[in-house]
């Protein structure tokens, strides 16, 4: 179908000129694709698709105060002059909390084995 042709393409809408008005003063004529039935229809489903979707997402996350919602945050030290003990500040307070730890490339390591050690 040729762009001219595309019924969802406004530029391609014809231009009428309305009786009465001033020296060629243009609207833009349409007609609608559905009927009234056909858009109700439509809404419908889109409204039955809305709710699913929100309750999926309801059921996939945890409630706030679990442990399991606690996994879904991290605890961030993103500063590249952080020393050593800033993480290992960080870890022990994502620990307690329950959060996981994200922290600059250079300090995984240590991160990896406070993590593993649980300290």
């Amino acid at each position: 179908m040729a762009q001219d042709e595309n019924p969802d393409n406004l530029s391609s809408l014809p231009l009428s000129s309305n009786e009465g008005d001033e020296a060629g003063s243009s609207q833009i004529s349409m007609t609608t694709r559905y009927t009234d039935s056909e858009w109700a229809a439509i809404i419908e489903a889109t409204e039955s698709n809305v709710l699913t979707a929100i309750t999926q997402i309801a059921k996939a996350v945890p409630p706030v105060d679990s442990p399991e919602f606690a996994q879904t945050i991290d605890h961030t030290l993103l500063k590249i002059e952080s020393t050593r003990s800033h993480i290992d500040a960080l870890c022990s307070e994502a620990r307690i909390a329950g959060f996981a730890v994200c922290s600059p490339q250079a300090h995984l390591p240590m991160v990896s084995l406070l993590e593993s050690a649980g300290t």
